[in-house]
C-alpha cells in the first residue's frame, strides 16, 4: 500500500509525491512473506530493471529479475529465459550499457554462474565476462552473498558483500575486478573484511 491504494511492491510518485497514474503495474509483483524487491535501476533507454525475490510481475511469469517499460509493461526484448534460481540484489548497468547482476544465485537460464553475471541489453549472457567458478559464500548459503557493486572511474567493478573467495582465491568480503571479470591484482586488500560489506562508494 502506499497511503490507501494498492501497489505491489513497486510504484512510481510524482515529484509531489502524488501516485503517477500513467505507471500501470496491473497486480504488480507476487512477492510475500519476507520475500521483496531488492533492486531498481533505470537504464539508458530510461526502462527499469528490476530484480528481487519474486517469480512473477502482472501475470507473467519472470524468475526474479525483469525489465519494465516507461508506462509499466513488461519489455518482451528482454529475454531471459528460466531466469535466476536465486534472488536478485544488486543491479547496474556499466558504461557499455551491459547490465551486471549480483545477488544469491548460481544459475541463469540454465548457466552455471556463482552470484554475479553479466547480461547484454536483449538478455542473453555476455560471455566475455568470464567469472569461472565465481563466488563462494560464508555463513549460510545464498544468504546475501553479494550486498554491493560498483563500476569505478577505471571501468572496473568492487564488489563488496559476505564471500570468502572468488574464483578459488580468497578474497574476504571484498574484491576488485578487471572489465573482464579476472581479478584486479592492483587492488590490494590483505586479509580483507572481518564480516560482511553492505554498502560502496567511490568518492569525488
Amino acid at each position: 500500500l502506499y497511503g490507501v491504494t494498492s501497489s505491489n511492491s513497486i510504484i512510481r510518485l510524482n515529484s509531489n509525491g502524488s501516485i503517477d497514474t500513467t505507471f500501470n503495474i496491473g497486480s504488480g509483483f507476487n512477492v510475500s512473506g519476507y520475500n521483496y524487491v531488492y533492486s531498481i535501476i533505470q537504464d539508458s533507454s530510461n526502462k527499469y530493471l528490476v530484480g528481487g525475490y519474486f517469480t512473477g510481475y502482472n501475470g507473467t511469469s519472470s524468475n526474479y529479475i525483469i525489465r519494465l517499460n516507461n508506462n509499466g509493461t513488461v519489455d518482451t526484448s528482454f529475454n531471459i529465459g528460466s531466469g535466476f534460481d536465486g534472488y536478485v540484489y544488486c543491479l547496474l548497468q556499466d558504461s557499455n550499457g551491459k547490465y551486471v547482476i549480483a545477488g544469491g544465485f548460481t544459475h541463469y537460464n540454465g548457466t552455471s554462474s556463482n552470484y554475479i553475471i553479466r547480461l547484454n541489453n536483449n538478455g542473453t549472457i555476455d560471455t566475455s565476462f568470464n567469472i569461472g567458478s565465481g563466488f563462494t559464500w560464508s555463513i549460510f548459503k545464498n544468504d546475501f552473498v553479494i550486498n554491493s557493486l560498483i563500476q569505478d572511474s577505471n571501468g572496473k567493478y568492487l564488489i563488496g558483500g559476505r564471500f570468502i573467495s572468488y574464483n578459488g582465491v580468497d578474497a574476504n568480503h571484498i574484491i576488485r575486478l578487471n572489465y573482464d571479470g579476472s581479478i584486479d591484482t592492483g587492488f590490494v586488500y590483505g586479509d580483507g573484511f572481518n564480516d560482511s560489506v553492505m554498502s560502496i562508494i567511490q568518492d569525488s
